[in-house]
């Protein structure tokens, strides 16, 4: 989101916009209210050059899962 900068994403089944939240520890993901097989999670990655990034990643399953989108974060 250009406004909030966070990830957001419209479950085109039950209508309802998620708030995926990638700076919440404890956030053990986001699932809309039609109760689909898969869930949304968002973190903080580093890469080997010690850069940060936030990542969407849409969860299907124990061993399946895509990085949706990433953004990276300014250290200003």
């Amino acid at each position: 989101c250009d406004s909030c900068g966070r990830f957001h994403v419209h479950c085109k089944t039950c209508g309802r916009t998620l708030n995926v939240p990638e700076d919440d520890e404890d956030d053990a993901g986001q699932q809309c209210d039609c109760q689909l097989p898969w869930f949304w999670l968002a973190s903080i990655e580093q890469d080997e050059l010690g850069a940060q990034s936030a990542e969407l990643h849409l969860i299907m399953g124990p061993d399946d899962f895509v990085t949706v989108t990433r953004r990276s974060l300014s250290t200003a």
